[in-house]
């Protein structure tokens, strides 16, 4: 599309987390494009610092990229304890599924289609009635999804020797701690590559070690770990299907939003 240029959606970066962005980008391209660059949908005119959204998608292990709707993350935001934060996904679970829903029928590209009827698959079952069907489901799809989200798709690097320490350093990564070394210990930076960060940020949870050998008791959060060698009725709770199902929604939108990124750009370097 000419006119939009790389410096105009850079300069935009600042302005995507304002609360009439909506609005604004409508009659913007620059501040669309930097928009779809660094925000899932659902947080656009949200108005809520990012990095209190990450650390909540973070500390709590909920997804908060592409669902559930901007004013159910106002509640998880304002619920006083993890506690709360369940019983809203609950309370909500109908707006929930329906966002999920929602965003699995966006997943378009071809290389998606053996996943998008078993993703339907489960959130029908949770809405048919068995719940526990779906969270296994789920979970099953999640895995591979999460492992895949797990490391950044596109890092830059200051020399040569910066990339051959990090990669030297990924070596000695486990798998299931690949998202826990990618986000690392600093705030991600809000302006770039923070979608690819947000969308990672539960799964940390979601992979919480836990081996039920070693006599520690089960994480409450939902875990991986437990579905695939302990699987408890408690783990099966309302709240847990209902992450799970946000979980393979959540990461199964975001590998259509990189598919899409992979078509030929119109962006003018400029």
């Amino acid at each position: 599309m000419r006119g939009k240029y790389l410096g105009d959606i850079l300069k935009q970066m600042d302005h995507v987390d304002d609360v009439d962005v909506v609005g604004r980008a409508a009659s913007s391209p620059a501040l669309q494009t930097a928009l779809e660059w660094s925000r899932p949908r659902n947080w656009w005119g949200i108005g809520i610092d990012p990095l209190l959204l990450f650390n909540l998608a973070r500390d709590a292990g909920i997804p908060l990229a592409w669902v559930p709707r901007g004013e159910i993350i106002r509640e998880l935001v304002a619920a006083p304890s993890k506690s709360a934060m369940n019983s809203t996904l609950v309370r909500r679970s109908a707006l929930v599924l329906e966002d999920c829903s929602t965003v699995v029928a966006e997943c378009t590209d071809e290389r998606l289609q053996d996943q998008l009827p078993l993703a339907e698959a489960a959130i029908a079952a949770y809405c048919g009635g068995h719940p526990e069907a779906a969270m296994a489901l789920a979970v099953s799809l999640s895995e591979p999804l999460a492992l895949w989200a797990s490391t950044k798709r596109f890092r830059s690097f200051d020399s040569r020797e910066e990339r051959d320490a990090w990669e030297r350093r990924l070596e000695k990564v486990r798998k299931y701690r690949l998202a826990e070394f990618e986000l690392g210990a600093e705030p991600p930076d809000k302006r770039f590559g923070f979608k690819d960060l947000l969308v990672m940020a539960p799964i940390p949870r979601f992979f919480t070690p836990w081996f039920p050998d070693q006599g520690a008791p089960q994480p409450e959060a939902l875990s991986r770990h437990v579905v695939a060698h302990q699987p408890t009725v408690q783990h099966f709770s309302a709240e847990n299907c209902l992450v799970a199902i946000m979980l393979m929604a959540s990461l199964l939108r975001q590998q259509q939003d990189f598919c899409e990124a992979l078509e030929p750009s119109d962006v003018d370097e400029g």
